[in-house]
């Protein structure tokens, strides 16, 4: 139970530096307090498994740091990927893109914040987990940390049904427009949502770069991939055929 508690309690610590980290970004670009993350309290989950990912595998290789930094970047950025397109196929939507930014892969993560993580996972395990965090932990009452623990849970769950809610209905809006552009799509659905309530202004702001899709886009989308991979066998093909069309008439001159 103690090391239940203890993953709950980095979780949260971590995902709420995750959202503050977020939330000063935004102040410092938008001059102004933007409430990031899906979820209606101050927590980024994603940053809070990260932590725990980082802390449960990687404490073991404490004595290689090299290893420690670049096997970081690797959990990160795959947490990272699965979340974006998780999200994207539950929601119709993807919530951030990387795809203006060097070294990107599919838009989803980039070496910047690649880089980012791995740094931020050296400062996990080398500063905050052994300096801060275990101190902390170490000094507090278990069994009253337990208690906090269900409450903070219970809430959790409580948070996370009304939010995503909230954003399932974005899907039903996006559905509602008659078109088969994404960016027809995001530019209609955000119309509504500035006129719409809280809750929705919220994912707006916390969200400006999101792109949403509805079913006919999706088909588009299909039917484009499936053209590309038709033109590139024919294509394929065609240079197979003319190779082999010139092997055949060098054979008969040969001959």
């Amino acid at each position: 139970m103690e090391t239940f508690v203890y993953y709950v309690f980095i979780f949260y610590i971590y995902s709420f530096i995750g959202w503050a980290q977020e939330v000063l970004q935004s102040i410092v670009k938008f001059k102004r307090f933007i409430n990031r993350g899906f979820l209606i309290g101050p927590i980024c989950p994603v940053y809070g498994f990260g932590s725990i990912m980082i802390t449960f595998f990687l404490k073991k290789y404490i004595d290689q740091p090299f290893f420690v930094f670049l096997t970081a970047i690797f959990i990160c950025c795959t947490l990272e990927y699965f979340t974006s397109y998780i999200l994207e196929k539950l929601f119709k939507a993807r919530w951030w893109d990387y795809s203006h930014m060097k070294f990107n892969i599919n838009g989803r993560i980039c070496l910047e914040c690649g880089l980012g993580f791995g740094i931020g996972a050296m400062a996990i395990l080398y500063i905050i987990n052994p300096y801060v965090i275990d101190p902390i932990f170490k000094h507090c009452d278990i069994q009253l940390l337990t208690h906090i623990t269900y409450i903070v849970l219970s809430l959790q769950v409580l948070d996370t049904v009304v939010s995503f809610s909230f954003i399932s209905k974005l899907k039903n809006i996006s559905n509602s427009i008659k078109s088969d552009n994404t960016e027809v799509i995001t530019r209609e659905v955000k119309k509504m949502l500035e006129a719409s309530t809280m809750p929705y202004k919220r994912l707006l702001e916390s969200f400006p770069n999101m792109q949403i899709n509805n079913r006919m886009s999706i088909i588009k989308s299909k039917l484009e991939e499936q053209k590309k991979k038709y033109l590139k066998y024919i294509n394929k093909t065609k240079r197979k055929y003319k190779i082999a069309k010139k092997t055949s008439k060098e054979n008969k001159k040969r001959i």
